[in-house]
């Protein structure tokens, strides 16, 4: 197999540790399992996350081993991406690699009693849903996952519900329609989904079970639990809000005061009297006319890094305001595509 086919098996994030003996141990290992003669399949695990290549063909020895990770990714960084590496088995159940004409590296084999092979066969073995992995969804995963929560691990990735995605940190939602079938409802942890966009070349599509999701397109697999994650109630985000006829338009001019204001500031300020819009920080300042049919003047503040990236992907801001007639909220359009950026305004 190639040296970069390797690597992508073993960089599965090891996010997942095990406490024995008041230690910390990160369980993440390779296991070498035989599955003929002349055919392997190498998994890669972390205590949580399997990925796994199969379909390895070549001239070996039959043999089972387990080797821990660390080793082999610091020798494969010695070596060019389109090597080509065989793996063999010496008496004392080590496992070599040959590579070049003939030279070797020898890896130190593990109890495989300690780091039992998973069938991911057995895992897989119910009723299943399929998402097709496509350049939409990709382009859309990639953007959703910037506004993933940090803090709140039930926030922390991606709700698929009714044909539409979602992703919160509490303080903004990312939502795109017509992204999926009606009948997906599940929600996809944030490691799950990195693991998907990083080797977006490798997978064709993602099949949901009841006890997790599979990555699936060829001879890597990936496998990641499900988690047992209530989805919020988007759908009543605006309930008792009105929207008030202020139209900002996002274009290049916008799109630079955003990102300068950001370099310098966390929040961003709102100042809008009539067709007059003033963006501004501490050592900022700067006008822009808009389209506004209110005689009010309204003011508010917004986080600066979220109103800066929505701006690079949408067209368009709208205000929303509740009952007490306060500004609660901005959404960010984009009329291309069905997706909208909806930011809470700090108070």
């Amino acid at each position: 197999m190639k040296v970069s086919d390797l690597k992508k098996l073993i960089e599965v994030p090891a996010f997942n540790a095990v406490k024995s003996n008041n230690l910390i141990i990160y369980y993440e290992f390779l296991n070498f399992v035989a599955i003929s003669e002349d055919n392997y399949k190498i998994q890669s695990y972390n205590g949580t996350s399997i990925a796994e290549v199969s379909d390895i063909s070549g001239t070996y020895k039959s043999f089972i081993g387990c080797i821990l990770s660390s080793d082999l990714t610091k020798f494969l960084g010695t070596l060019s991406d389109d090597d080509e590496i065989l793996f063999e088995q010496d008496t004392n159940n080590n496992i070599i690699i040959r590579y070049g004409k003939k030279n070797k590296f020898i890896l130190k084999s593990i109890k495989n009693s300690e780091f039992p092979a998973i069938d991911l066969d057995n895992l897989c073995n119910s009723e299943f849903k399929t998402i097709q992995i496509t350049d939409k969804l990709m382009s859309n995963l990639t953007t959703a996952i910037k506004y993933c929560s940090k803090t709140f691990p039930h926030l922390n990735g991606i709700f698929f519900n009714r044909g539409a995605m979602y992703s919160t940190d509490r303080s903004a939602i990312y939502k795109s329609i017509n992204i999926v079938d009606d009948t997906i409802n599940c929600f996809i942890p944030i490691e799950c989904i990195k693991f998907m966009i990083k080797f977006k070349d490798y997978f064709t599509e993602i099949k949901i079970y009841e006890k997790g999701f599979l990555l699936s397109g060829g001879a890597l697999k990936y496998w990641h639990p499900s988690s047992d994650v209530t989805m919020p109630n988007f759908s009543n985000i605006f309930n008792d809000k009105e929207l008030i006829p202020i139209f900002i338009s996002i274009d290049s001019e916008v799109q630079s005061i955003f990102d300068r204001v950001d370099k310098f500031s966390e929040y961003i300020l709102f100042d809008i009297t009539k067709d007059n819009l003033q963006l501004s920080c501490d050592n900022i300042s700067e006008f822009i006319n808009i389209e506004n049919s209110s005689e009010d003047a309204i003011n508010f503040k917004l986080n600066s890094r979220y109103i800066k990236d929505a701006s690079q992907i949408c067209n368009s801001i709208k205000l929303y305001k509740n009952k007490e007639e306060d500004i609660k909220l901005i959404k960010c359009d984009n009329t291309n595509d069905s997706f909208e950026i909806i930011i809470a305004v700090i108070v």
